[in-house]
């Protein structure tokens, strides 16, 4: 499935249940389809295998067990060529190999390029489709996941790929994921383009007779009603009078305006944690000026994070050396901040003068 945003990955979650979710109480991974966290084994020095095992009790809305070959259908469909799946193609290179146990239909081992700590969590990170409903001829079962990834893009895709392209669109499960049985906890009940989107809590979920129960695997809403405002304003309106029950992200003014109201401090719980935004700066190397990193260093003396996060988000939020926010565990701590030094520049201009820096229109050094 091509997701485009947060929100729709976290629709896709509840219809479709992955094997790994984040545990929000505890901000870390758990398992969910899967019956543990996958055991780590390094290979040489450049993979990793990672050994899973699904909950017996998982099934499908039909009735049918969730198994490994529902998990290596969702890999390789995610790599199929002809699908608007690049986000998830590029996320989820890193898994070269998915090995079926022929002795176990819920056991498979995933093997993936690299031996980073956090591929032990990722590799588990998307909803699972069934493959009886989307490949009832197990077509894809004849090509390896690595041939998908590396499929040439001037190349057709083979036959059995074009087939199951063609049914996946025709099938138009964005519009009718009705069509396609899931193994989470909600179905999809009701969907206005542009105004909501509504979800009910299956009678009988596989979960619910889990003990002890997983924390990612409770589902206490008989109804969850997603309704598309676009106006912040409006928003904010809905809110104060009790239309919306959970009002989420909050833009940082109209959280602090929210705040500062006593009214709003009696009716609403406050909540602050990392969202899945982050703002960069980045540059065009192709460019000749800009391909000198000393370059690329001294426009960066010129950027405040500290002021055009206060700017911009009121100072809620946090600066960071990378993609990975300072709260997570394999953040790189070692790295100096970004910080503003309009003097920078020509410090770093001047210690390239001699070697020859690129000249900008009028003979300007850059």
């Amino acid at each position: 499935m091509a997701l485009p945003n947060q929100n729709a990955i976290d629709v896709a979650t509840l219809l479709h249940a992955s094997l790994l979710q984040i545990d929000y109480k505890y901000n870390r991974y758990a398992p969910a389809l899967a019956q543990s966290l996958p055991q780590i084994t390094l290979v040489g020095d450049s993979l990793t295998s990672l050994d899973y095992y699904l909950r017996p009790a998982a099934t499908w809305d039909n009735g049918q067990p969730v198994l490994a070959t529902d998990v290596d259908f969702t890999l390789k469909l995610m790599q199929c060529p002809g699908l608007p799946n690049e986000g998830a193609r590029s996320q989820f290179s890193f898994i070269r190999k998915i090995q079926l146990d022929p002795a176990d239909a819920r056991h498979f081992t995933v093997v993936c390029r690299g031996q980073a700590t956090e591929l032990a969590t990722t590799s588990g990170d998307y909803p699972i489709l069934p493959e009886a409903v989307l490949d009832p001829a197990h077509t894809l079962r004849a090509i390896s996941l690595a041939a998908l990834q590396d499929w040439p893009e001037s190349r057709p895709p083979a036959p059995a790929v074009a087939a199951l392209v063609q049914r996946y669109q025709q099938a138009d499960l964005a519009r009718h994921p009705e069509r396609l049985p899931g193994c989470g906890a909600y179905k999809l009940a009701a969907w206005e383009t542009g105004r909501h989107l509504l979800l009910q809590r299956k009678a009988h979920w596989w979960a619910d007779a889990l003990r002890p129960a997983s924390p990612v695997l409770q589902a206490r809403p008989q109804q969850l009603d997603f309704v598309v405002i676009p106006d912040d304003a409006v928003a904010t309106l809905a809110l104060r009078r009790h239309e919306l029950e959970v009002y989420s992200p909050v833009p940082a003014r109209f959280f602090q305006r929210l705040q500062a109201s006593a009214a709003a401090q009696r009716e609403l719980f406050f909540y602050s944690s990392p969202s899945y935004d982050m703002v960069t700066a980045g540059f065009n190397t192709r460019r000749a000026p800009l391909s000198d990193k000393r370059t690329r260093q001294a426009l960066s003396r010129l950027f405040d994070p500290v002021a055009l996060l206060k700017a911009t988000q009121l100072g809620q939020g946090l600066t960071t050396v990378g993609l990975l926010p300072p709260t997570s565990p394999y953040y790189n701590d070692s790295l100096p901040p970004l910080t503003y030094a309009p003097p920078g520049p020509w410090h770093c201009c001047s210690r390239r003068a001699g070697g020859g820096s690129p000249m900008a229109p009028g003979g300007t050094r850059l």
